[in-house]
């Protein structure tokens, strides 16, 4: 496993991609700073209150894109250079191989997601303080490591067993807006209001529409596990921090590392019985 991690980092530090996902996120949340602050300003001018916390986490929902596109293309090098054969050959088995893989782009990942913080912290200096605790934002962190272990298990599975680039780079992005829709749909419909009423302006004056049950308001055990969906999918944690809507952190982070552990498990399971012609 050694060796094969020295390998890896080796090779990524000669990583093109993995040096322009660094580098774009790094600009990006850069940019996304600077154009929050002048946007404060005219909020300041206009008496409207602000704080870090809106533009903090806002490029988050689009991390995962950044850790497919690397991941898969990373991986894919592996089967255009032959290195995964000539790592069989040479006697590692297939569970070291998809979890030093799995390690490294990790750490990669989570390299990037620092390139992510160091554009976000001048914000810090332009803006002004968070307005949510210091516990709260540690444990954001948290829900964003989270997410990028679960988003690494997934794309690392999808980069080990399919053996063309492209189309991995292809699938992993198709997967990836799933991911969105799902979690965006899910996040939608849990904020649905259980009831449905207010105002209207009839024959010239507002009237009040009495309150009816809202018939997309889910309730019950129903409603409990969406919540626990929505908290297990990476691309719905991503926009609730990016919605300042985290409200049970913990519970989220639990749930990102048995996720991780679940697609690890089967990624390393299915690459056992995988043909590598």
């Amino acid at each position: 496993m050694s060796k094969l991690l020295s390998a890896n980092f080796m090779r990524l530090k000669r990583d093109k991609i993995f040096y322009i996902s660094l580098i774009m996120v790094f600009l990006c949340s850069l940019l996304i700073i600077i154009e929050g602050s002048s946007s404060f300003s005219e909020m300041d001018a206009n008496g409207l209150e602000h704080s870090l916390d809106d533009f903090f986490f806002e490029i988050i929902p689009y991390m995962g894109a950044i850790y497919a596109v690397f991941i898969c293309m990373f991986l894919g090098t592996e089967y255009s250079d032959g290195t995964i054969r000539n790592k069989i050959v040479t006697g590692h088995t297939r569970r070291d191989i998809f979890l030093a893989n799995y390690f490294c782009c990790l750490s990669a990942c989570l390299m990037i997601t620092a390139g992510w913080l160091l554009g976000s912290v001048p914000g810090i200096f332009l803006i002004g303080m968070f307005q949510m605790s210091a516990g709260k934002l540690l444990a954001c962190f948290g829900v964003v490591v989270g997410s990028a272990m679960v988003y690494t298990a997934i794309f690392t599975g999808l980069g080990m067993l399919s053996t063309n680039k492209a189309v991995t780079v292809v699938l992993a992005l198709v997967l990836w807006t799933g991911l969105v829709l799902c979690g965006s749909g899910i996040i939608d419909r849990l904020n649905c209001p259980e009831t449905l009423g207010g105002m209207a302006f009839i024959d010239g004056e507002f009237v009040k529409i009495p309150d009816d049950p809202n018939p997309l308001y889910l309730s019950g055990t129903l409603r409990t596990a969406c919540e626990y969906i929505r908290d297990s999918l990476p691309s719905a944690q991503a926009i609730l921090l990016n919605n300042n809507d985290v409200d049970n952190p913990l519970r989220q982070i639990l749930l990102s590392l048995l996720v991780n552990g679940v697609f690890i498990a089967g990624g390393v399971g299915i690459y056992k019985r995988k043909d590598l012609k």
